[in-house]
């Protein structure tokens, strides 16, 4: 269940000014979920508030999230056109190798079916770090989310689970309402920092960590089906 809910779900002071885009940086955010069910939200309050970084330059892209019982990565090489997932949980680590086209196919399934979703333009702002964020709804079969978006932040690639077409701009704020497992799940997001340098020494290697076990996409796709009970 905690893993399958995760799965669905990647310090600078900024004041209130014009900014040019932002085309190459990082973002950090705080992620909290919550539930009406009492046994999935004591689920959430043992795992305490996620902390999740996307950093991006030209098409690359790195987005990490962590919390008390796991840590995952998921890296996009502009250069290689390859992918990579990094999970760590329990002691257990291991590296999925991903074509690009294996990267959209699981970022789809997060975001559900574009052809069936609707995102709505409210004429209500923001501030948010001071930068100007409008409000929009996108609805499709996976739920409801509410975003927050800047236009003055825009990463090129477009194969993150945080960056759609049908959005123009970089949300800040995101908060998901969909049904996980037969429970209703709320994932809010909000940033809490904004950097427009990259001072990681080179955040999207693909090159495996040392105690990784290496696994291809497909292998990974039936080990999930064989934790949910073949679904």
């Amino acid at each position: 269940m905690k893993s399958r809910i995760l799965g669905f779900a990647a310090g600078l002071l900024i004041t209130v000014q014009s900014f040019a885009q932002i085309t190459e940086g990082s973002v950090t955010f705080d992620m909290t979920m919550s539930s009406n069910d009492e046994q999935v939200q004591m689920q959430f309050d043992m795992m305490g508030t996620s902390k999740m970084v996307m950093i991006f330059k030209e098409k690359n892209y790195m987005s990490e999230m962590t919390n008390m019982f796991m840590v995952q990565k998921t890296i996009y090489n502009e250069k290689e056109d390859k992918a990579m997932m990094l999970s760590e949980m329990m002691g257990r680590k291991t590296a999925v190798n991903m074509t690009n086209e294996e990267l959209k196919e699981k970022n789809d399934k997060e975001k559900g079916d574009k052809s069936k979703s609707e995102v709505t333009k409210l004429e209500e702002y923001k501030d948010i770090l001071g930068y100007k964020c409008q409000k929009m709804i996108s609805k499709n079969e996976a739920g409801s989310v509410v975003m927050y978006v800047t236009k003055d932040i825009a990463p090129k690639s477009n194969n993150s689970a945080f960056v759609s077409e049908d959005v123009e701009g970089f949300p800040l704020e995101i908060i998901t309402e969909s049904n996980q497992g037969g429970y209703p799940v709320t994932i809010t997001m909000i940033a809490k920092s904004v950097k427009t340098e990259i001072k990681d020494k080179d955040p999207f290697s693909l090159a495996v960590p040392k105690g990784y076990k290496e696994m291809s996409y497909s292998d990974f796709q039936n080990e999930m089906k064989a934790m949910r009970g073949g679904n």
